[in-house]
């Protein structure tokens, strides 16, 4: 066996012994014979299900619990695949100190003997963060990529005017207008130079390492997908024989019901995200 499989299983050995002998932690039997190999102390694995199956093995549900005092806004885990996972609160309700994440995981046949969690970085909401520099690195340039290309969907919105004039605007035109998602980071770092400003520099030392490019281009994507994604649930709102002024409704879900509402939550997101994004430096 590798050596570094060799001592991920003894860790994982002596985290089941922990658990089953000091009181407040998961036992073995809640683990299901799952280790973990971690470099943070703000989270603890302390529960896992099996919740069906795939076609490759047992489908399980892992949980983790914030174990520090601070909320977490984002965190990577490492499967047993070798995957990288990446789950970031950013913007929206981080995990609160006590709170509980769990996430789906399918675990293939010849993965039987080799079940440890990897927890490889978390960051909190002050902008501190424990764990793998590199994955920290990951979290900031994907966050870049988000924030930048929030800025981008808010400046073709306003565009079109004021928040009256939006709403006779068609909402097909703002999806044109808004375009597709980047097709290459080289792409995505070209859309984004026109709209900068003070983040040019950050953008160019992402966009120069292959490292961080990756996940600035993702946060590009995923960032445009969901905005064509809430732009065409509006237009299909739109459609309905319902006033639009009975579509607004004060939820999260309701928020995204005309493109005036729409538009004022894109501002609200862009100072959030620009505030998170500064305190990581």
């Amino acid at each position: 066996m590798h050596n570094g499989w060799s001592t991920r299983l003894r860790i994982a050995r002596a985290s089941l012994l922990l658990a089953a002998y000091l009181p407040g932690l998961a036992t073995a039997q809640d683990l299901q014979g799952w280790g973990v190999d971690s470099s943070v102390s703000a989270l603890q694995l302390v529960r896992v299900e099996q919740m069906g199956s795939t076609a490759n093995g047992p489908l399980m549900v892992l949980s983790l619990k914030n174990i520090s005092q601070e909320p977490i806004s984002a965190l990577v885990v490492i499967t047993p695949d070798g995957g990288n996972h990446l789950t970031d609160f950013f913007a929206r309700e981080p995990l609160a100190p006590g709170a509980t994440y769990s996430f789906p995981y399918g675990v293939r046949d010849s993965q039987t003997s080799e079940r440890i969690l990897g927890i490889s970085a978390v960051v909190f909401v002050d902008g501190t963060s424990q764990g793998d520099r590199s994955q920290i690195e990951f979290i900031k340039a994907y966050r870049l990529g988000v924030t930048m290309e929030t800025a981008r969907i808010n400046r073709v919105l306003e565009s079109f005017g004021t928040e009256d004039v939006l709403k006779g605007t068609s909402v097909a035109s703002v999806i044109e207008a808004v375009g597709g998602p980047p097709r290459s980071a080289a792409e995505a770092v070209e859309s984004l130079r026109q709209i900068a400003g003070n983040q040019a520099a950050a953008l160019d030392i992402a966009a120069s390492d292959r490292k961080t490019r990756f996940p600035l281009f993702q946060g590009v994507v995923v960032t445009c997908r969901n905005a064509r994604r809430d732009l065409a649930e509006i237009g299909e709102q739109r459609k309905s024989s319902a006033p639009e002024s009975a579509q607004v409704v004060a939820s999260q879900a309701g928020a995204q019901k005309s493109l005036p509402v729409y538009a004022t939550r894109i501002r609200t997101l862009i100072a959030k995200q620009k505030a998170e994004l500064e305190a990581m430096r």
